[in-house]
């Protein structure tokens, strides 16, 4: 199961709807418990993957200044996880990032875009 949550701030608290994302993602990931924290904060701090005991933690930092232009921040969200799951040392099923990669198609028509 995926868990959303987000680390904002007063400019980004309402741009940033949590309750979507988790609504998309949290039927994804049933193997176990899989907790994504969205950062849209001006600050100088890096995406990451991490475990303790059974649970995997995501944090996935928005690019500050795209994310207060987003026309579609929802779609940007799940474009970078993507990106930070690519990139982790962690292992999470590939069958999660084909899942991350279906849901960006079918929330964005044109060719998927690689987001970094």
């Amino acid at each position: 199961m995926i868990y959303v949550n987000a680390n904002v701030d007063t400019k980004s608290f309402e741009l940033l709807d949590t309750a979507a994302l988790d609504d998309m993602l949290s039927d994804l990931y049933p193997e176990s418990n899989l907790y994504v924290t969205f950062v849209a904060r001006n600050l100088e701090i890096e995406s990451a993957v991490w475990q303790e005991q059974e649970d995997t933690f995501i944090r996935v930092v928005l690019p500050y200044e795209t994310t207060m232009q987003a026309n579609n921040l929802s779609l940007l969200c799940i474009e970078l996880l993507l990106a930070v799951l690519q990139r982790q040392e962690v292992i999470i099923t590939v069958e999660l990032e084909a899942q991350l990669e279906k849901l960006i198609g079918e929330h964005n028509p044109r060719e998927m875009k690689t987001a970094v």
